[in-house]
């Protein structure tokens, strides 16, 4: 076994002087230090190259004039596709050493186990590579692995290359670990650089999935080879020929770029949403007021007729009302778009009767129509009556005496309502005209009540009423009419009343003068007041009894006048004559 070594040794230094020679080396497990059924042999090829490695990176876009498009039947649209390649330089690098291959024969009858190899250039330091196949070899399996070694070397200088190949299931005399070597020798380093481009084109591919019931047509196909950044644009004409299951269809559009080297790939995609043509309007209707209280109020309506579709509308835009006549701009609708349209109504008092104006409008423009838009503005209704009761007379002095009663019934609402008209007296019956009663309209109820000598000691007659139409009721109206006694027409009558005044020094009873008392009686207005007055003087009102003296006092005139404005005749006490003309004394 070692003579056979030594022989593969000198084989080898030989082999080695020529440059292209390959060398080939096997060996056997056997005996006591090696492994039965592992037996490898491999050989090593190997050339210089000097090289100028040029890379480049590839990118790709897509873009489209719109994404989201409407579509009617049998109608085609155009979308228009852009595609922007960009090419740039990833590197650029020169790089020299040796390239080339291993290959191994599994000769045994059992498979490799951490099959290795480790390629190297003698005498470089650090001019090596190591391969660890993914999979092992099978029994009489052979692979080739290819291998590159970097390093600076020589032009005029001559390099070997080794292949130092090992398994963990193999054992033998040729060192640990156990396994062929093969070597070559005599290669050199090329003086001249040549270059070595990678991925330098790339091809473009574009494919469109097109949804079931369109056509989908392309201007251009493709694919387009690159051989630099380009901008590629094309047309897709879509017609929509049969019925979808849904309104909105997707058209997705796919865009591929393949590096011609290492075979990288760049996508990019586009979709485009196809929805289907639908034609639609509503209305919304406003009004400027939510209530109405009077004849004459005028409430503003604005409609507002909105395009909710995505189809433009021809005009004119129109708007029917079943209470008014509605006004719209001129001109068509497109799609989202909004136009207002406006009218008047003026409040009647029927509106104000009903408690509420309902009116219901529709929009159409192009012979679509809208939905029906019903509005309600509610009357501020007031139900209201006012009562004004007076007397043909304020007051009464005889039993017999009639006062006519006149009631006013008004209806101070706003609203009309509906007759009988009725007034309740707790004292008379009251009749009222037939009909009902409009707002502000007034009518004029009308009873009779005699006089009772009830009332005549009363002294008054007081009564009150209510008027009510519709249920409506209103104020409540109280009226008084006073006893009158008749016409005073009679002087009330004033007499006298002396007291004597005795004097105390005086022998005898010898009067000196009198305290004087008036009295005045009226049997029907009353005494209002009692004027006196001494020899002549001054009219004093008599409120208290006042004194007169012999010799001092000559006469004596008193009378009274009565409520009814009656003065008597003036009473005269003479007392010099000792004369007197009046009532008397009492």
């Amino acid at each position: 076994m070692k003579r056979i070594f030594s022989l593969m040794l000198i084989l080898n230094v030989l082999l080695s002087l020529v440059g292209s020679a390959v060398f080939a080396c096997s060996i056997t497990g056997g005996g006591s230090s090696g492994q039965a059924g592992t037996t490898l042999s491999a050989t090593v090829t190997g050339a210089g190259f000097h090289v100028r490695k040029v890379a480049y990176d590839w990118g790709l876009t897509k873009s489209v004039d719109k994404d989201n498009v409407v579509i009617e039947p049998n109608k085609p649209i155009n979308l228009s596709y852009t595609l922007q390649t960009t090419r740039s330089l990833a590197s650029d690098t020169i790089q020299s050493g040796i390239r080339g291959t291993v290959t191994v024969t599994n000769g045994g009858s059992r498979t490799t186990q951490d099959l290795k190899i480790v390629a190297f250039v003698e005498n470089v330091t650090g001019a090596s590579v190591t391969i660890v196949p993914r999979e092992q070899l099978l029994p009489g399996q052979t692979k080739t692995y290819p291998y590159e070694i970097l390093f600076n070397g020589k032009s005029n200088s001559s390099y070997k290359v080794d292949a130092q190949v090992t398994i963990l299931n193999h054992s033998g005399s040729l060192g640990t670990p156990n396994g062929p070597t093969p070597k070559q020798g005599g290669i050199q380093i090329p003086f001249n650089t040549t270059v070595e481009t990678t991925d330098g084109a790339a091809i473009v591919s574009d494919s469109a999935v097109c949804p079931s019931g369109f056509i989908c047509k392309k201007s251009q196909p493709g694919p387009w080879t690159l051989n630099d950044s380009s901008t590629i644009s094309y047309t897709m004409t879509v017609t929509k020929t049969g019925t979808t299951n849904s309104t909105e269809s997707t058209l997705v559009n796919n865009a591929k770029l393949v590096e011609d080297t290492t075979k990288q790939e760049r996508t990019a995609s586009k979709t485009v949403t196809l929805t289907d043509a639908h034609t639609e309007i509503t209305l919304e209707k406003t009004a400027s007021n939510t209530t109405y209280s009077a004849v004459g109020d005028v409430i503003n309506y604005n409609y507002k007729v909105k395009n909710t579709g995505n189809v433009s509308l021809d005009g004119p835009v129109t708007v029917d009302d079943n209470k008014v006549q509605v006004t719209c701009p001129s001109g068509s609708l497109a799609p989202g778009e909004i136009v207002t349209c406006t009218a008047q109504y003026g409040i009647t008092q029927a509106d104000l009767d009903a408690g509420s104006v309902t009116n219901v409008a529709t929009a159409t423009a192009s012979g679509v129509t809208s939905n029906q838009a019903t509005l309600t503005v509610q009357a501020v209704q007031n139900k209201s009556l006012s009562l004004v009761k007076t007397a043909s007379s304020t007051t009464y002095s005889a039993v017999g005496d009639v006062i006519n009663y006149h009631y006013e019934v008004k209806n101070t609402g706003n609203v009309s309502l509906n007759g009988p008209v009725t007034v309740d007296d707790n004292k008379v019956q009251v009749t009222c005209p037939s009909g009902g009663l409009a707002p502000g309209e007034i009518v004029t109820c009308t009873a009779q009540y005699g006089i009772t000598q009830a009332d005549l000691d009363a002294g008054s007659v007081t009564n009150v009423a209510t008027a009510t139409a519709s249920g409506v009721t209103s104020n409540q109206a109280t009226l008084t009419v006073t006893y009158a006694p008749p016409a005073d027409t009679v002087p009330p009558i004033t007499k006298y009343h002396l007291d004597p005044i005795y004097c105390a020094s005086c022998k005898g009873q010898i009067i000196k003068g009198f305290t004087v008392s008036l009295k005045a009686s009226d049997n029907q207005s009353g005494v209002k007041s009692t004027q006196y007055r001494i020899n002549g003087g001054d009219w004093i009102t008599y409120t208290d009894p006042f004194t007169i003296y012999a010799g001092v006092t000559h006469t004596m005139e008193f009378y009274s006048t009565d409520n009814a404005g009656n003065q008597e005749n003036t009473n005269i006490m003479d007392f010099d004559k000792g004369t007197f003309t009046g009532a008397g004394s009492y």
